[in-house]
């Protein structure tokens, strides 16, 4: 990563523990600091968080700098809130006097949560501060830990069968988006509209993906979409990709009644909160219209802080996550 992109990172959040006057450059931070990627793992951390431990989000502390300034520059430049927070606690464990940070910064009480994804490897084990989800996201770690989440909604109704469909669609969907990524041809964030939101309706009948109108539907989003006889090669490449999956013709093999999480499997590493919210509001007409998303966020999170209203933290002590938090000082003692 370029080194103006360091500094700006590292130079929004000082300017944010400046004007909240919790840093002080002889002394260091005052308290700890958990950098979370946005409003979700905000609001997750924030009931639970020790007294002296401080919540900041990645957009709270990226708009700083222009707080109280006169002048307005227009647009903020785009960013991608784990990348920031990888990047401020990597440069400050690796080489903190290169990008300028005061003297002895990586002694700082300076935390930051992310989500797991597919990318927590070996590369990132110096940065000690720095804690992933269990499973891919934080949603998935709510919904696997919480047997009765969603039975707890005061909104709506969903039933097992409902979540148990959203669980087999958003599989699917998290083996079609890995296959298309290593085939390299078409680009698996077309299968998302801007608002976050996924138009399962298009490419899914029966609780089955289509994978052929898949990737029509994702072709018809690119900048220059593939002429008819390399999208038809693309089908039959993932096809044969993911031939332990589908049959010849494309079509899910495993049926949806025998349908089954195993805890020996990476099922909720492999699967996507957001596609599972959407695959249910899919499903059911009452959750769609209750989370139509009216904070106008560019994923529903109406959903997501519905679900943690009523989420119960009891849950999240089986986790790792929580052991490496607690053991950190970042918890308060709950019940």
């Amino acid at each position: 990563m370029d080194k103006a992109e360091v500094v700006k990172y590292k130079n929004n959040l000082l300017t944010n523990l400046r004007l909240r006057g919790e840093y002080d450059a002889a002394a260091g931070i005052k308290k700890k600091v958990l950098m979370v990627e946005g409003k979700t793992d905000f609001t997750f951390i924030e009931p639970i968080k020790s007294d002296d431990t401080r919540c900041l989000s990645v957009a709270d502390f990226m708009k700083a700098r222009n707080a109280f300034s006169t002048s307005k520059t227009g647009k903020q430049e785009k960013y991608n809130s784990k990348e920031v927070i990888i990047t401020i606690l990597k440069h400050i464990a690796y080489y903190p006097e290169y990008y300028d940070f005061p003297k002895g910064a990586e002694k700082w009480p300076l935390y930051g949560l992310v989500d797991n994804d597919f990318d927590n490897g070996n590369a990132l084990t110096r940065v000690t501060k720095l804690f992933y989800t269990d499973t891919h996201d934080l949603e998935t770690l709510i919904i696997s830990t919480d047997s009765e989440l969603f039975s707890k909604l005061e909104q709506c109704t969903i039933s097992a069968d409902e979540v148990k469909a959203a669980l087999y669609i958003a599989t699917q969907l998290a083996a079609y988006r890995q296959a298309i990524i290593r085939n390299g041809v078409l680009n698996p964030s077309n299968i998302m509209n801007p608002d976050g939101t996924i138009d399962y309706m298009i490419f899914t009948e029966d609780n089955y993906i289509n994978n052929a109108i898949l990737l029509d539907y994702i072709n018809k989003k690119e900048e220059k979409p593939l002429p008819a006889k390399k999208l038809k090669k693309a089908h039959k490449d993932i096809i044969n990709d993911l031939k332990k999956l589908l049959d010849k013709d494309g079509r899910w093999k495993k049926s949806f009644d025998s349908f089954e999480i195993t805890d020996d499997s990476d099922f909720w590493m492999d699967i996507n909160g957001h596609d599972v919210l959407s695959a249910i509001c899919y499903k059911n007409r009452d959750a769609m219209e209750s989370f139509d998303n009216e904070s106008g966020y560019k994923y529903n999170r109406d959903f997501e802080l519905a679900l943690i209203g009523v989420y119960n933290y009891e849950c999240f002590k089986k986790t790792m996550l929580y052991k490496k938090l607690e053991s950190a000082g970042l918890l308060k003692q709950f019940v």
